[in-house]
């Protein structure tokens, strides 16, 4: 229900048969372990002993939020599973950690509870301000947080809070990260906690005539509470409507960014008072991930001005795909398609957003792929690209891309975000698959093979299969 709120849309599943429906297995085996599965269209959660009593995963929310934003993620960027980058690999994990991260500190109640546990609040229910606002940090109220988040998360070896915040900024340590996909999803959370944390701070921050900037500058614990829970719960309609301003295929951490701060710009235009935008580009800088767009902002450039729009009609670019494929073949040049690739729409789909402010957002958002495959001798005259040497002459390379179009609720193009099927990435992508493709396709049990080896300490390349 979160997503579909923040999307402004139904979301269906990706499931190759079309089922409508997500099966959840609460006590599908006996392992630490809990994954989503496409093949089996379902949540896969285990149940193991731990200290002489048995724990169940499905009954952790944390766990349970996670598996169901891989679901949820997979349905509306299936590329995503697929090989393609460290960053893509990553991003799945990463993005699931974030979700459930900041579905939990959106909980009021939750939250009211670990300010108590934390001893800043008196048996009055209040708290010294500046004493409290000192104390919401990484190293103390999150990190604290993080040894109390559930004993199946520190058993199963995936604590994302506590794990993100051991990370230290710098302006290489993303440039660093490892390429394990959990790992490197940390240097995706990490800065989202971090944004999380000074946004509630400034939430907190009392003006000149608030009532709360007297004397003692006591504050009402459940007032800190609700503060941290409305800024968390902002940070996660976010994230979830930034998938709408993604590529659909091949992301990477800086994609995110420029998609995380496009999406808060068309749902809150105004975001002077506590400068959520502001905060997460700080946060992101601070590990060394800049956003993509070369916008001052942050936030995806608009497209070109002169386009075709003779075949558009409002109506059947809302539902219509031949109407979308009809306005990228007429405006190719325009919008840098390469001529030589297959381009397919594979989706068109109207949204309805309603922002911070109570207005209306209406878009419709297409998304399409460009698939070519070619010799390394016919990388260069073809797609522009100098052929990787390492590669064996006669094998034949499937080279893809794509990108999201974005049309306001008069049928023009507001946003056109993509990877290139000819862009020079696309040489990092090849070489990248070439040593890790083997058994990292978009396989049933993926997830589970995932989050098996981060339990037990493994590269995900140091084992071949799991069963």
């Amino acid at each position: 229900m979160q997503f579909e709120r923040a999307l402004g849309r139904r979301v269906s599943w990706s499931f190759s048969f079309g089922t409508h429906e997500l099966k959840i297995l609460p006590h599908a085996f006996a392992d630490d372990n809990a994954y989503f599965s496409n093949r089996d269209e379902a949540l896969m959660f285990g149940y193991f002993e731990h200290g002489g009593e048995t724990v169940f995963t499905c009954l952790s929310r944390d766990i349970v939020v996670h598996e169901t934003a891989h679901a949820l993620l997979d349905a509306l960027k299936p590329d995503y599973s697929r090989p393609s980058s460290p960053d893509q690999a990553a991003f799945h994990e990463g993005y699931a950690d974030a979700i459930a991260l900041l579905s939990v500190l959106s909980a009021e109640e939750f939250l009211l509870h670990q300010l108590k546990r934390s001893g800043k609040v008196a048996e009055s229910g209040t708290a010294m301000l500046p004493a409290l606002m000192a104390s919401l940090t990484a190293d103390s109220f999150l990190f604290g947080l993080g040894e109390q988040f559930g004993v199946a998360t520190e058993s199963m070896a995936r604590n994302a809070l506590r794990r993100s915040l051991e990370i230290a900024p710098g302006p290489n340590a993303y440039a660093r990260a490892p390429e394990e996909p959990h790992d490197r999803g940390e240097y995706l959370v990490a800065p989202i906690l971090v944004a999380f944390l000074e946004v509630w701070k400034r939430r907190l921050r009392p003006s000149a005539s608030s009532p709360f900037a007297v004397k003692s500058q006591r504050v009402e614990a459940w007032r800190v509470a609700e503060e941290g829970a409305t800024a968390a719960a902002h940070l996660l309609r976010m994230i979830i409507r930034a998938l709408d301003y993604l590529p659909p295929a091949h992301v990477t951490f800086r994609d995110f960014l420029s998609a995380f701060l496009t999406a808060d710009v068309e749902a809150c235009p105004d975001d002077t008072r506590y400068g959520y935008r502001a905060e997460i580009l700080a946060a992101f800088a601070a590990y060394g991930i800049g956003p993509e767009s070369k916008a001052p902002n942050g936030c995806w450039e608009p497209p070109p001005e002169k386009l075709d729009y003779s075949a558009v009609r409002i109506d059947g670019l809302r539902s219509d795909r031949e109407t979308a494929a009809r306005f990228l073949y007429d405006n190719a040049g325009a919008l840098g398609l390469c001529e030589h690739a297959l381009t397919v729409v594979k989706d068109v789909r109207p949204v309805t957003r309603v922002g911070a402010d109570g207005f209306v957002l209406r878009e419709t958002v297409a998304e399409y792929y460009q698939t070519i495959y070619v010799m390394p001798a016919e990388m260069k005259p073809l797609l522009g690209l100098k052929p990787l040497k390492d590669l064996p002459p006669d094998e034949r390379i499937g080279v893809h891309g794509g990108g999201s179009l974005i049309f306001n609720e008069g049928g023009r193009l507001k946003y056109h975000v993509r990877n290139r099927i000819d862009s020079p990435r696309q040489r990092g992508r090849i070489a990248y698959l070439a040593v890790h493709e083997g058994g990292e396709g978009r396989g049933a049990r993926r997830f589970a093979r995932l989050h098996r080896l981060r339990a037990l300490g493994a590269n995900a390349d140091s084992v071949q299969s799991w069963p």
